[in-house]
């Protein structure tokens, strides 16, 4: 039987999985009581229920490849951002675009 969770649920896990099963769950019962908004405490409790009914293998599991999913989701990121970077670097900027122009004195130009 699979348990799914959601993408709060999975973010919580990467924040706070630990080794254990019994190290991730004593973290998220550890920032129970300071949670004031009453759906993030849902998500939290929610995700402890269904932490405690997987076996310690299948927790560590999940918490290593949740760990591993979201690291290379961030390096993709930003390597995508860098290669967009090098990108808008290689373009010419509307100042280098711009010729300079002298201002010559014409019709409503005044000589003091």
């Amino acid at each position: 039987m699979q348990i799914p969770f959601n993408a709060d649920e999975i973010n919580l896990i990467y924040q706070f999985g630990e080794r254990s099963k019994a190290e991730t769950c004593a973290s998220l019962s550890a920032i129970l009581p300071q949670i004031k908004d009453s759906d993030t405490k849902q998500i939290v409790s929610d995700t402890l229920k269904k932490l405690n009914t997987l076996s310690e293998k299948t927790c560590a599991e999940l918490t290593a490849t949740t760990k591993r999913r979201k690291l290379t989701e961030r390096d993709h990121s930003i390597k995508t951002r860098l290669a967009k970077a090098r990108e808008q670097a290689k373009q010419p900027t509307v100042a280098e675009g711009k010729q300079h122009k002298t201002h010559s004195k014409g019709k409503g130009d005044m000589e003091l």
